[in-house]
């Protein structure tokens, strides 16, 4: 199936496919999408998403395959472990790693109520093609 030094990551935001850096995640292989169980609360924190632990929200992001250089690669675009803290997530792919922010690190950022960044990035930038702001 995958080498022996493959691990799995959950990713939520920025890294996800047509986000501004899904790129880091070349070399990768996406296993699926997928929604966690409601236990968490997703924080926009201005240019990237962050989530918490507690809360009834479901997650969405993909799963992804990766080998370990790629792990730790991300590992330092995610600021982890200074930021973000690397934790178990159990995917109908196996575990994989989700990036999580310590409990209350960001408590008065706006909540994503639906957990799903693409969507709230879609509602809050505007349509480039909008008529209205040509004018």
């Amino acid at each position: 199936m995958f080498a022996s030094d493959t691990e799995r990551i959950f990713v939520y935001g920025n890294l996800r496919r047509g986000q501004p850096c899904h790129h880091w995640l070349a070399g990768a292989h996406l296993l699926g999408t997928y929604r966690t169980e409601p236990h968490f609360t997703m924080r926009d924190l201005g240019a990237f998403a962050g989530v918490t632990c507690g809360g009834e929200t479901a997650i969405v992001g993909e799963v992804y395959a990766v080998g370990r250089e790629l792990l730790r690669a991300i590992d330092g675009y995610e600021c982890c472990p200074q930021l973000f803290q690397r934790l178990r997530l159990n995917t109908p792919w196996g575990w994989a790693w989700i990036y999580l922010l310590p409990a209350h690190a960001a408590d008065a950022a706006p909540v994503v109520p639906h957990g799903d960044w693409v969507v709230w990035q879609a509602r809050r930038m505007p349509d480039c093609r909008d008529e209205h702001l040509l004018t």
